[in-house]
C-alpha cells in the first residue's frame, strides 16, 4: 500500500489507484481519531488505530505520515490542546483545575499538558485560557498558524465537534 515519494514524483499529475486507496485510508484514520475523540486517550497509538481499522500498523504509519501529518504525537497533541481550548471557552471552565482540564483533554499530567501547550502555542495552559476567553476563538493560537516557514505542519482546519 505504501507509495514511495520517488514513485509519486515520477508522475505528479497521475493519480494511481493505490494513491486513491491511501488517501481514503488517511481520511478514515482522521475520521476515527477526531469524530470518536480517540485523542482523549493518553495511550492512543498507531497500533490501536491499526487494530480498530483491521489494518497493518506499517500501512497506518506510512499513510498517516504521507497524508495526514508527519508526526503522530504532534497531531494528537494539537487535537488535545484544541480540545482544552474549547473547554476554556466554556463559561464554567474557571471552576476546574488545569490538571482536570488537561486530563479531560488526553494528557497524562499537568506537566505534560503545560510542556505541550508551550511547545505548540508558546503559551501556558493558563495563558491559553485567557487567550481564547478574550477572543472567544482559537484562531491564531498555534505557532504554525503564524509561521512563515513552508515546512510547518498546517493543521489549522481542525474540526472538533
Amino acid at each position: 500500500m505504501y507509495i514511495s515519494s520517488k514513485q509519486r514524483s515520477m508522475d505528479a499529475n497521475t493519480t494511481t489507484q493505490s494513491d486513491i486507496v491511501c488517501k481514503n485510508l488517511a481520511k478514515e484514520i482522521e475520521k476515527l481519531i477526531e469524530r470518536k475523540r480517540l485523542y482523549l486517550n493518553p495511550n492512543l497509538s498507531k497500533a490501536n488505530i491499526a487494530f480498530m481499522l483491521n489494518k497493518n500498523e506499517a500501512d497506518i504509519d506510512s499513510v498517516f505520515s504521507l497524508y495526514v501529518c508527519n508526526d503522530f504525537n504532534y497531531y494528537l497533541n494539537e487535537l488535545r490542546i484544541t480540545h482544552a481550548a474549547i473547554l476554556f471557552i466554556n463559561n464554567n471552565s474557571h471552576l476546574y483545575s488545569m490538571e482536570r482540564i488537561g486530563k479531560e483533554s488526553g494528557f497524562e499530567s499537568y506537566e505534560s499538558f503545560n510542556k505541550i501547550s508551550e511547545q505548540l502555542t508558546g503559551m501556558s495552559p493558563e495563558e491559553i485560557r485567557e487567550y481564547v476567553r478574550l477572543r472567544n476563538s482559537l484562531n491564531g493560537m498555534f505557532r504554525h498558524e503564524n509561521a512563515k516557514d513552508e515546512g510547518a505542519n498546517d493543521r489549522s482546519s481542525l474540526e472538533i465537534k
